[in-house]
Formats: C-alpha cells, structure tokens, sequence
C-alpha cells in the first residue's frame, strides 16, 4: 500500500499540474525597456536562482503593438514583434520554414527581416509565405518577409502562458505573434523601441513530491535578480498557489492514509497475537513437562521467539517481493521504503509472538487462581481499554481544537499533526473496545433471560458464551472493527465525493467558467463581452455574462457579483436553497431598465440648442449606452454633430452582436472645441424606442460630458444579496442599506439588503454581494459613473472538460478557463480512497482470520463436550446449530457494536476530514454527511459471507467430532 502511494503521489502532483490553466502552471517574468546586457545578466541570474529545480526557463521577446503600414480597411492595425528562440519547440509549422537567426550585418533594417507569423494573424493580414509587411511610425519603420506561418503545438501549454496572440493570432485589436529567428536582434529595439524580455518558469513534467519545497522557495525568490541596476523585475502567474495547493493534498493525503495503516497494524498485531496464544494453548502440556525437566522461562521464550523468527522473517520478506512484482506488473515503481516496512513488519511479528509465548510460559509454569478464573485477562482489557480511551480522547481533542488534522506553522506553511491524524482509528479502536467490556455484562444478562427457557438449544448457546467471552473476545474485536472501519471509509468516501463536487461548483460559479482580461470600465464595441460567441459551441446549454469583481464596505475586503438574476439557476448549478426560490429574480430586478430596441439598427434625432459665443469648429460627440439581455453593456459612437448645424440631425447605427432584445439606458454627449463656457444641451427624440419620448443631455465646461437615461423614475438603492456572515457582521436585515466601493471602476453603489444566503456561486469568501447585472449597470450610469464590464462567462454544460477545450481558442484577449475540476486534489485524494478500500479489505481478512482461529480453538479445546452431549442424546445437528448460534451472537453482536463505533467516528471526524481534504471550500458551505451505501453494503457483505464459510467449516468439523465414537480424553 505505501509503494502505492508513493506512485500515486507522484502521479497526482504531476496530474494537478498539468491539469491546471496555464497561467497557474507556470511563471513569468518579465524585464521591460532594458539593454542587452542587462537582459542576459537578468537571464543568467534566473537560470542560477533555479539550477536546483526541476524546473526550466524558456526566454521569449515581444513589443508592444507596432502600427502597421498601409493596412487595409478591415484589417488590424498593428502587429506584436517579437522573438521565440525555442519556438519549433512548441509550435506546429503551417507552410515555409523557420526563419533563421539575424547575425552581423544581417539584422541591419535594409533588408527585410525574415519572420514566422501565426497563421491565423496571417489570415487576418491577407498574406502568406513569400509576402513582406511593413510596422513602425514615420522615420523608423521595419520590414518583414514571411518565411513561415504557425500555430501552437498545444495552445494551452504553460509555455504559451496563456498568451492569446499564440492561440487566436489576435491580442486584443493587434494580430501576431510575428516571430523572427532566433533571439531578438538588438538593432530592432532603435527603431521599434526596447522590447519587453520575458523567461517563462514551467515546471518539469517528471517533477516529484520531494521537489514541490525547492521549487516554490525559488519562485519565491524570482523578484530579487541581484542584477546592479535591476530594482525588481514583474512577475507574474499563479504556479506558487499551485504548488501550495498540491503540498496541501499531500499533506491531508497523508492523514487520511494514516486510518487504514494504522488500524491494519492494530489488527495484524491483535490477530498474531491470537495465533501465537493458540500456539502456546496447544503446547502448553509440553512446555510444562520441560519446565518440570529443568528449563527455565527464559530458555522457553527464547526457543519460541526463534520459532517465531523462522516464520515470520521468510514471511516478510516473500510478502515484500511479491509486492514489488505486482506493484511492477500494475507498473507502479516500488517504494524505497519497501525494505525498511519488511523489516519492521519481521520484527513486530516477532515481539509479538515472543511476549504472548513469554506470558504462555509463565502461565503453565506459574498458574494461579487468577488467571484461571480469568479475572487477570479481565483486568487487563479494562486496564488496556482505558489506556486506549485516554489516546483517542487526547487524539480527538487535538483534531476538533483545528477541526482538521493539519496544523499551520509560523511561517503558514501546512504540517502533518500525527495525534490529531490518529483521531479516527483511535476513537474507533477505543470505541470497540469500550463496546467488547460491555459485551460480558451483555451476554451475562442475555443467559439470564434465557434460563426460563425449557429448551436446550435456547440455554446452552446462551451459557456456553456467557461463560467463554476470553475465548470470543479477539473475534468479538476484529470484526467490531471491520465493520467500524468499513463504515468510516464509506462515510468518507461519499462526504469527500460531494464535497469536492459541489465546492468546485461554487467555487468555479457554473460548469465552465472563462475569465478574460478586460478593461477596468465599460468601453466600446471593441471591448463588449457578450456570451453569444460561446453559447454558440458544441455542448453548450446556456451562457452568460457575469461580473465578478473586488469591492470593498469600509475597510473591509468583499466580492462582488452580477449577473442576469432570472438565469441564476440555470447557469450556477450549486445554489444555496435561499437562491433556487424564483422570487429571488423579482426582488434583485423589480423593473426593467431603460428601453427596450427593436430590430437591428439605433436610430436617434436630436437638435443642438444654439450656443452663444461658440468657435466656428464647436461640436459634440454623441453616444448611446446599450445592454443586451443578458446585461453585456457597450457605449455605442453615434456620430459628431456640429454646434452650428441648427436643424435636427438624424443619426444611427448597428446594435453590435448580443443577445436581444438590446435595450437603450442612456444617451451622452461630449462637448469638444466650444470655446465657451455656456452648457451645450443637447435634445434627443426616438419613435423607435418604446413610445416616442424626448431625452435631453446637458453637458457643462465643468462636466463636459452630458448623460441622460432613457428610463423612467429617479435613482434608486440597487438591491443586492449578501452572504449570510457579511450580513451578520453589518447587522444588515433585509431592507437595510449600505454601500460598497468597486475600485477597479472607482464606482460607489448604494444599495438595499433584497435577501440573504449562506454563500454565493463563484466565491468562496464569506463576505460577498450579489446584484443583477443590468439593475448594476443602470445604477451605475444614473449615478453619473463608468460600469466596469461583465469580464466572466460561465458557461452550462454537460461536457465541460470538451467545452474548456473549445472555449479557451475563442477569446482575443488573454483568458483563464476553469472547470469544476480545476483546483482540485482529487488527483491526489482519489487513490488514497482507495488505498482506504484496501485497508478495510485487509481488516476484513484479519477479521476473518480472527474467527477462523476461534472456531478451531473452540473445535479442540470443546472435543469432550461433544461426547458428553452425544452421550446425553444430543444429535450432531443439534450440536453444530448449537455451536452456530454462539457464533452468530457473537458475530451479530460485533456488527452492531462495529456499526455504531463506526457511525460515532463518521459523525465526529468525517465532516472535518473531508472540509479538510477538499484546501477551502468556505465555511459557508454545508458538508453533506453521506455514505456510500453500494460500498459499504458490499464490504459487510463480503465480510459476512467469508465468515458464514468460516462458519460452514465449523459446522463441519463438529458433525466429524459427533460421528467419531472411538475418541477418548484418555486417548489426546
């Protein structure tokens, strides 16, 4: 089981890794505007901070947009320039061949440039291999000859970072990458300007747990270059949060695979020491003669831990091998530790079977009226049971004083806290011990009932146990831990299970969820964010805009969200019940805002009211504020008008691609050039918007831009809902008002408590607001401010690793796509679940072994009783279901007792085990305490069926016994 989760360890770090979005599996690091010198001195510095990392460094150039020369109408405007030199690499030619590197002479301007450009940016420009592009400003132009087009190998490799330019060809309203040769030739940089050097830390794909330490102590040291002249660099990705949360997995890993070694241990050494008792009960006549024949107690226990030594050394080693080869078969390299565990497992057998064949020595030689009674192995389970009982409580205080078996360091770093990780087996094993003290006074107040029974079959099997619980108490234990330990990892599995799930959906807010890099406020068409591009995919159900920002009450530090409040359920599929209520769209957009368009086309006539005193170039620049269905907002240029024109003027223009129906908020115009400082107002009249209606905008020297809405009423709070914790925290009740700042758009909103809910979709934090999305905008621009824009979609779906895939290509701008799955350690935890699995079954097997050993004891030590019986008419049947029935007191008793230890250790540890194995599900967020019925119905019932066998060839061997007629005591 190590050997497997060494393998498993490894195997999941490099799968969180890799799973992971570009930007949060690698670093950037980026020197912008620096010489050569310099950029070699920062790179060589890079390189000696990592030598000892698994870790590589690709260096890579890129400049700023460059104007293009002449570019046509509809093409872009600007290229990015740059160099790659390991792009064959990681890129995939498209037509021609790399472009070689620039040496001497060759990287002079005159000549063109021979470059490699991204082949969709290539069909975005028109050109092809062969062709030549021009990019500079006047004076200080490059040219550039196309040798090669290509595309990324894997666009969402951690050596692309993300970047879009590689991907879509486009980085916003700019095309490329175009890549020259080699490393950038330092004569571009005097006519397209210092370029911006970039090393781009990814990690090794064969990267091991033990290296996870080093490699974060090194990033965290990125910042620092010791490079003179070099103050700092920018660095940039989230590979540490990475790291950290992948050592975090190992870590509770760890904890978890600690309840089934633990509890196997405890059974091994608890079933050994029952097959070495049995040894010495059957040599015990033997041991007492030689002891009579002069041999002392010492030189018995020795002989017998040679015995002991014989077998069991052979024993671990052979079970070691075998290991190793099905471990190797599986593929899995075996553990180191392999030697040391055989070891250790060698020398635990062998002190045991030495201190129970020292105690059976010293028992035939020195027998006493104690330890015939059995009032000393009384003594000593309750003296054991209360030893065990003081650990669990100990063990259980420390895991409940952190609810988790993970304690955080000075430094924050996350450790391993060995009492609180050995709460559950402790409390179990405590529990069933608790539970086989009780098991005596049970049995005896069961023989007590059955006394006034007439019936044999009824008494003797009542007596025969309530006179023999030593006898059963080893099988009594075992299986009172298999069951216990069955349920416990039941619970775990399906607790874990749908934690993990639904924390990945709250945290992640919908089943794909894309967050682009946008602008801080709302802008034009060019930077509109509408979900019409992805709900358009294969897969999709449904798509929407969200806004997901920082804001802040006071001092204190919120998340803010917004979306269109009557999709809420059909995108964010892990809602609190507070949220699913349809009354929640009512109360977060009691009115519709603005006015609704229809058709195509924005068509306004407005009328300038003349201007005293304004220059002959006076105008205003007019605009429109539009939202589509779904709350993506965009300021629309509607035209210029001249101050002086008189009449009215008639303008219009496309409504851009969205979901409609659009509606019209707000009309803005922008004075330029008046000359006055007399208010320009200007009229806006629209029969296409609702019923006719006239708007005026007045725009000051103070305030030069003039905004009117189109809707009707005056500013009111925005109604929002808040988490339950900010909620407490504010005293806020519904009705309640209070206001937040969104400091990405600098904006203020007053707003009104509409409700509260325990979480939120999209966050975890506890403190977080929620709005819709165009009641926000709406707000915003009554309120005289710039929205910031919606710069999320979350996407629904039932494919979403295929979706992912297919969404991350469509952005032109750089974008992080995450699933549900993403951040999770269920690449890590999933096999140690089922390591879990194999603990119990091998519980189960010593369980098995437990009660095997008893029925043989019982089978030789009860011979004469058969006799006995037979002799007083007692057929063989009525003996074997006499026998059977003992057994199944017994066996029934340890499955209550097991389920019920098992149940109070789920209860008390699994909720937490489980918040724990999941890093930060937030505290909000309910823990569903399930059990993995198939599992645990499968393992008790295996478990019952290799006991009923066990039973079967108990049965058997008395019927044998009963139709033996010449066996004699006087003949053993």
């Amino acid at each position: 089981m190590t050997g497997f989760l060494d393998d498993a360890a490894t195997t999941g770090t490099r799968a969180i890794i890799a799973s992971a979005p570009a930007r949060d599996r690698a670093m950037q690091v980026q020197l912008r505007s620096a010489d050569q010198a310099t950029t070699d001195a920062v790179g060589a510095a890079l390189e000696a901070g990592l030598a000892c990392t698994r870790a590589a460094l690709l260096p890579s150039t890129r400049s700023r947009p460059i104007p293009l020369l002449a570019p046509a109408e509809s093409q872009p405007a600007a290229v990015i320039v740059g160099a790659d030199p390991g792009l064959a690499e990681h890129a995939t030619l498209v037509d021609g061949s790399w472009p070689e590197p620039l040496i001497g002479s060759d990287s002079g301007t005159g000549a063109p440039v021979p470059a490699a450009l991204q082949a969709d940016a290539a069909d975005a420009l028109g050109v092809a291999v062969g062709d030549t592009i021009g990019a500079g400003w006047p004076g200080k132009t490059a040219r550039f000859r196309i040798t090669a087009t290509w595309r990324p190998t894997d666009p969402s490799a951690a050596s692309w970072f993300g970047d879009p330019a590689a991907a879509t060809g486009f980085d916003h309203d700019a095309v490329g990458p175009l890549l020259v040769g080699g490393a950038w030739p330092h004569q571009l940089s005097s006519v397209l300007g210092a370029p911006t050097a970039r090393w781009t830390l990814t990690p090794s794909a064969a990267i091991t747990p033990d290296a996870l330490p080093v490699l974060a102590k090194a990033i965290g040291g990125l910042q620092e270059t010791g490079v003179p002249g070099v103050d700092a660099v920018s660095v940039t990705g989230d590979l540490d949060q990475t790291l950290a949360r992948v050592q975090h997995g190992l870590v509770i890993a760890r904890a978890i695979a600690a309840i089934p070694a633990l509890l196997v241990v405890l059974l091994a050494l608890i079933t050994l020491g029952r097959l070495a008792g049995l040894v010495a009960s059957a040599r015990r006549s033997e041991t007492s003669l030689r002891a009579a024949r002069g041999a002392s107690v010492a030189a018995l226990a020795a002989f017998h831990t040679g015995e002991a030594a014989l077998v069991a050394v052979p024993a671990a080693a052979i079970g070691s091998l075998a290991a190793a080869l099905a471990l190797g078969a599986a593929g899995v390299t075996a553990s180191p530790s392999v030697l040391p565990i055989a070891a250790g497992v060698a020398t635990g057998a062998v002190a045991t079977a030495a201190v129970v064949a020292w105690r059976g020595i010293r028992g035939a030689v020195r027998v006493t009226r104690g330890t015939e009674s059995g009032r000393a192995r009384a003594a000593a389970t309750a003296g054991m049971t209360l030893l065990v009982a003081g650990a669990a409580a100990l063990s259980l205080r420390q895991f409940l004083l952190y609810r988790s078996p993970l304690t955080a360091g000075p430094d924050g770093s996350v450790h391993l806290d060995p009492l609180a990780a050995l709460a559950p087996a402790l409390c179990l094993v405590a529990l069933a011990l608790v539970g086989l003290l009780c098991f005596g006074p049970l049995l005896r107040s069961l023989q007590s009932v059955t006394t006034r029974s007439r019936g044999l079959a009824v008494v003797l099997p009542a007596r025969q146990v309530a006179r023999r619980p030593g006898v059963f108490a080893v099988a009594l234990l075992l299986v009172t831990l298999a069951a216990g330990a069955a349920t416990v990892a039941a619970g775990f599995t399906a607790t874990w299970a749908a934690l993990d799930q639904g924390a990945g959906l709250t945290r992640n807010g919908s089943d794909v969820r894309v967050q682009l890099d946008a602008d801080r406020t709302a802008g034009g068409p060019g930077t509109l964010v509408t979900a019409v591009p992805y709900a358009s995919l294969p897969q999709v159900d449904a798509a929407l805009p969200v806004l997901a920002a920082p804001g802040r009450i006071a001092t204190d530090a919120v998340s803010v969200l917004a979306l269109r409040s009557d999709a809420l359920a059909s995108i964010a599929p892990a809602l609190p019940p507070a949220l699913r209520d349809a009354s929640v769209a009512g109360r977060l957009m009691p009115a519709s805002v603005g006015s609704e368009l229809a058709g195509t086309r924005l068509s306004t006539t407005l009328t300038v009211d003349p201007v005293a005193g304004a220059g002959p170039g006076a105008r205003v620049d007019v605009f429109s504020w539009v939202v589509d269905a779904d709350g993506a907002l965009t300021r629309l240029p509607l035209g210029r008008v001249a101050l002086d024109s008189g009449a009215p003027v008639e303008l219009s223009t496309m409504l851009p691609t969205g979901r409609a129906p659009w509606r019209l908020l707000a009309f803005e115009a922008t004075r330029a050039d008046v000359g006055t400082s007399a208010p320009v107002q200007v009229h806006f009249r629209t029969a296409k918007v609702g019923p006719a209606a006239l708007h005026t905008a007045t725009a000051t020297w103070n305030h030069p831009t003039g905004r009117v809405m189109t809707g009707a009423g005056e500013a009111e709070p925005l109604p929002v809902v808040l988490t339950d914790e900010l909620a407490r925290r504010l005293g806020a009740q519904p009705g309640a008002t209070l206001s937040f700042l969104l400091p990405g758009s600098g904006a203020t909103v007053d707003a009104v408590v509409a409700g509260t809910a325990p979480y939120l979709p999209g966050t975890v934090d506890d403190d977080a607001i929620l709005a819709d999305l165009r009641m926000l905008d709406d707000h915003l621009l009554r309120a005289g401010d710039i929205p910031p824009p919606a710069a999320d979609i979350w996407l629904s779906t039932d494919a979403p690793a295929d979706v992912a895939g297919e969404a991350a290509l469509l952005p032109h701008v750089a974008a992080a796509v995450s699933t549900a799955d993403t951040g999770s350690t269920r690449a890590l935890l999933a096999p140690v679940v089922t390591a879990l699995w194999w603990g119990v079954a091998g519980i189960l097997v010593l369980a098995v072994v437990a009660v095997v050993s008893t029925t043989v004891s019982l089978a030789d030590s009860r011979r004469g009783e058969v006799v006995l019986l037979r002799t007083l008419g007692l057929t063989a049947g009525a003996q074997v279901r006499s026998r059977l029935a003992e057994l199944g007191v017994v066996v029934a008793g340890a499955f209550v007792l097991g389920g019920a230890a098992g149940a109070v250790v789920t209860l008390l540890t699994v909720p937490d085990l489980a918040r724990t194995a999941v890093g930060d599900p937030g505290a909000a967020i309910p823990v569903p305490l399930l059990v993995a019925w198939p599992a645990w119905g499968a393992s008790l019932g295996a478990l019952a069926v290799l006991l009923a066998a066990a039973g079967l060839g108990y049965a058997a061997r008395i019927r044998r016994q009963a139709a033996d007629t010449a066996w004699r005591e006087e003949t053993r």
